[in-house]
């Protein structure tokens, strides 16, 4: 049985983070809005807009600022939680943001992206690296292990690559579809 949680004002949500308080948030669909949802009511607070493109993925950092990636632009925003202000954290110059994770280890929020299928780390100040080009054009995972190895999962062909700290790259799995 599912308990009722709250009800959204938005066609449908591709995306939902929770803070260490427990605060969940949403994206609403279509549009460019981060909800934080109040549980059991109807209402929910617009948090931050990014100005018109669909938010298609959302994490929350060890200091609960609230990352969004952006579909259309290529853009991620970040919500200081402390400011309690939204603003562009980091542009990919590609068409779209597929994926968000947030590295306790390291403290580098890692960025999928579609158009090129590219990887970015990025650290608190906005600091980007590139750290993996896949040979597909969708980046849909990206996440890191305890010793370093950045894990990337792919659309299109359906990749799991495995990217050692030395740069070195191994494909894991690959999907028979």
């Amino acid at each position: 049985k599912l308990d009722f949680l709250a009800k959204l004002d938005c066609s449908f949500s591709p995306a939902v983070a929770v803070d260490s308080k427990g605060s969940i948030f949403a994206a609403a669909a279509p549009g460019d809005r981060v909800l934080l949802v109040k549980a059991n009511s109807d209402k929910h607070d617009t948090l931050f807009k990014t100005g018109g493109d669909t938010v298609t993925t959302l994490c929350v950092d060890d200091r609960d600022n609230i990352y969004a990636g952006v579909a259309a632009d290529g853009k991620v925003w970040r919500y200081d939680a402390a400011k309690k202000t939204a603003t562009v954290f980091f542009d990919s110059g590609q068409a779209h943001i597929t994926s968000l994770w947030f590295c306790r280890a390291d403290k580098r929020l890692y960025v999928g992206t579609a158009e090129k299928g590219a990887v970015y780390s990025i650290d608190d100040s906005g600091s980007a690296r590139a750290e993996y080009q896949t040979s597909d054009h969708i980046v849909t995972g990206a996440v890191k292990d305890s010793k370093g190895n950045l894990f990337v999962a792919t659309a299109g062909q359906g990749h799991l690559f495995k990217v050692k700290p030395s740069g070195e790259s191994d494909t894991l799995a690959t999907s028979e579809g």
